[in-house]
């Protein structure tokens, strides 16, 4: 009898430690112990940083706002003078003004009140007649912001010469000035400085008017500021 009892205490141990332990799926929800836990499923990374972007599109119109611009351009008329010297049937020097407006056209149109004379080289005594030539200049520049600005330009004016001796008294005395030129300006020191060279051709031709001509000067901005130029105040170099 004690046998038999032994024997089924042994096989009720193994029994005990050889069958599988329970799964804990297939235990019903009610059979579960009770808890106060709430789960929380942790926030991905796209909704914060979907988050952080509504925000940051909520304070960019304050930002911007608050932002100051990056350019100004700055418009104003320019009134230049300056010297030039012109060849043509005699060595002129003379002067001139000449105004444009940025605000017109960027700039480009351009007009210039010239007056140029032989009264030096006669008070020097190399010439034997005073001529004077007084032009009307309408111009169009092509580059109005870059330092190598080209141009063309139509001379419009009158010469005359007063002859110092009898001699000259045989030949026209005056005659009109219709010249077709085109050259090319620099600009200088911010485009307060500029230094231009043509070459023109006379479409009427006369006793003191010669077919070519060639003219060197140089403008100042007598405004103390450079056209077309955005307010660091630099032009374009090219």
């Amino acid at each position: 009898m004690m046998r038999l009892f032994y024997c089924f205490s042994v096989f009720t141990l193994l029994l005990g430690v050889l069958s599988p332990a329970p799964v804990l799926a297939d235990t019903p929800e009610s059979a579960l112990p009770a808890t106060d836990t709430v789960y929380a499923p942790p926030v991905s990374a796209a909704v914060s940083s979907d988050a952080g972007s509504e925000a940051r599109d909520r304070q960019e119109p304050a930002a911007f706002a608050a932002s100051p611009a990056e350019t100004v351009e700055s418009y104003s008329p320019t009134l230049l003078a300056g010297l030039h010297l012109q060849a043509n049937s005699a060595y002129l020097p003379g002067l001139h003004v000449a105004a444009y407006d940025s605000r017109i056209l960027d700039g480009s149109p351009r007009l210039t009140l010239g007056w140029s004379t032989s009264r030096l080289a006669d008070a020097l005594g190399s010439l034997g007649l005073v001529e004077d030539w007084v032009t009307l200049t309408p111009a169009w520049y092509f580059r109005p912001q870059k330092t190598i600005n080209p141009y063309v330009e139509l001379e419009l004016g009158y010469a005359r010469y007063a002859p110092a001796a009898p001699a000259f008294d045989l030949i026209d005395n005056d005659s009109p000035v219709i010249t077709l030129s085109g050259g090319s300006e620099f600009a200088l020191l911010d485009g307060r400085l500029r230094l231009f060279a043509d070459l023109g051709f006379s479409l009427l031709s006369s006793s003191i008017v010669y077919p070519f001509q060639f003219a060197i000067g140089l403008n100042v901005d007598i405004l103390g500021a450079s056209v077309n130029t955005p307010a660091q105040g630099s032009l374009a170099h090219e």
